[in-house]
């Protein structure tokens, strides 16, 4: 919390009956007058964004480090804004009970541990993990995203379009703890950058991980504690995918955030921006989850079709494979939303104990709860409505994986999608840009075209050490249109 002290004397100033500023402002804690608040008006470097009396949330403007903060009711005629910090929740063994159910609603439990793993030596468990750099701030948007095992060459791209695109908030990322020292010092730096508009947090993640074939299967033996004793619980869950794993992750995070908040959970190494991804949202509902298509029905990828018939069954793949491919790796919803749909994924896994695709895909997880409307009406609503964005139809994200395939081998280019010039890739009207492009390395020009713009930004880190220098490298140019 911070240090509280008032304000004894202020300088209000109204301007057309809705913005005023606080002339006089020397920490976190304000009083004001009751009366002069309205929805969007801003106090000092805070921005009211909710009117609930008594208490008045705000957060802070984007160009000031970002901060969350109340408005509290002090009396009758005042208002005082204090900085507050994200809450972490604890889960009582009662509350994960499989028959405590609302009635008439599916549920989806929090994920610390398989329901079966507990014992009478647990009450109560808790989220153990805190970032290594960096702090959430709770009010605010996000882009969360599982970078483990890379290196800067593998995510300076993301980083460096993100912080071009315009978006405003948290950048949540989940790292490996043997960070070579450019990666390191690049992330601290990040982390300590007053002049960017995005919030870095990372955390280093630990796991447990053995090779079995080809892959490396993984369990999560550092991110949950017992509450009252604060020792970390085994992880009582068999060997998955990192793939997988993360999404334990991702619930944890989302689970910090104020339900105003609209949450990305992305990819990274195959994932670039062409625009903000998270744009005036306001017009959504918190309870939405928006999901992006890929070039391909389920029945015309073998891996997809695969992953379905291992993990569930035959019969569920013949249900759905003439429905289009939903990819995992981009995924965009209000925070209840989002929170419930990650502990739907470890549902998912659990549910399945995935015995016979522990090497395999989190996809079919995704897929399965989508096509067969597990998602919509979930833990009492927190998720209202799916939204399905067509691949290259004006959606946020761009899937271009399998486009190639769909138009019998021929690339970006010659079907008209890259726009000359900046190289942007555009949407199937060949006009409109998508805000994010996913899985671009599948065609050898975009995957040549963007491994040189990763050479030129390694190359300016490498020779300034300076994020500011970075940014004033026209690395990514802007495509002329972006969808509404």
């Amino acid at each position: 919390m911070a240090a509280s002290f008032r304000i004894t004397r202020a300088t209000v100033v109204f301007i057309a009956g809705l913005q005023f500023a606080v002339l006089l402002l020397v920490s976190p804690l304000l009083l004001i007058p009751r009366s002069s608040v309205e929805l969007g008006d801003r106090i000092g470097n805070f921005t009211l964004v909710r009117n609930r009396s008594p208490h008045t949330q705000l957060i802070v403007e984007p160009e000031t480090p970002l901060r969350s903060a109340t408005i509290e009711a002090t009396t009758n005629t005042d208002l005082r804004v204090r900085e507050e910090g994200c809450q972490r929740q604890v889960y009582h063994i009662s509350d994960l009970n499989p028959n405590t159910t609302f009635p008439g609603t599916r549920i989806f439990h929090p994920p610390p541990v398989p329901i079966q793993a507990f014992n009478g030596r647990i009450d109560s468990i808790q989220i153990g993990i805190e970032p290594k750099y960096g702090k959430h701030i709770c009010r605010c948007n996000a882009i969360l995203s599982f970078v483990y095992g890379y290196q800067l060459p593998q995510i300076i791209h993301f980083v460096s379009t993100l912080l071009q695109s315009g978006f405003q908030g948290d950048l949540v990322l989940g790292v490996t703890p043997n960070l070579t020292e450019d990666t390191r010092e690049f992330l601290q730096q990040l982390t300590q950058s007053k002049t960017t508009p995005v919030n870095l947090v990372v955390y280093e993640i630990s796991i447990t991980c053995s090779k079995r074939g080809s892959q490396f299967l993984c369990q999560n033996h550092h991110m949950f504690q017992d509450a009252s004793s604060n020792e970390w619980i085994a992880d009582a869950r068999p060997l998955r995918r990192v793939a997988t794993l993360r999404f334990e992750y991702y619930w944890a995070w989302s689970s910090l955030y104020s339900p105003t908040s609209h949450l990305f959970v992305t990819d990274a190494r195959d994932v670039y921006f062409q625009g903000n991804p998270i744009p005036d949202y306001n017009h959504y509902n918190s309870t939405t989850l928006t999901l992006f298509e890929e070039a391909a029905t389920i029945e015309q990828s073998r891996a997809n079709s695969n992953w379905l018939r291992r993990t569930y069954s035959e019969d569920v793949l013949q249900q759905v494979k003439s429905r289009s491919v939903i990819c995992s790796g981009t995924t965009l919803g209000g925070q209840p939303a989002m929170e419930t749909y990650t502990r739907a994924m470890v549902h998912e896994f659990d549910r399945t104990y995935c015995k016979n695709c522990g090497y395999l895909h989190d996809q079919c997880f995704h897929n399965y709860l989508v096509h067969f409307d597990r998602l919509v009406g979930a833990n009492g609503g927190k998720i209202s409505l799916v939204n399905i964005h067509k691949q290259g139809e004006g959606g946020i994200v761009n899937t271009v994986g399998l486009v190639s395939k769909r138009n019998n081998g021929a690339s970006l280019n010659d079907l008209g999608l890259i726009q000359g010039g900046t190289m942007a890739i555009l949407d199937n009207d060949k006009v409109t840009a998508s805000a994010v492009i996913h899985m671009f390395d599948r065609d050898p020009e975009m995957k040549g075209w963007v491994q040189g713009q990763i050479n030129e930004e390694l190359s300016l880190w490498n020779a300034t050490a300076s994020i500011s220098h970075l940014l004033q490298k026209d690395i990514q140019p802007q495509p002329e249109k972006f969808p509404v």
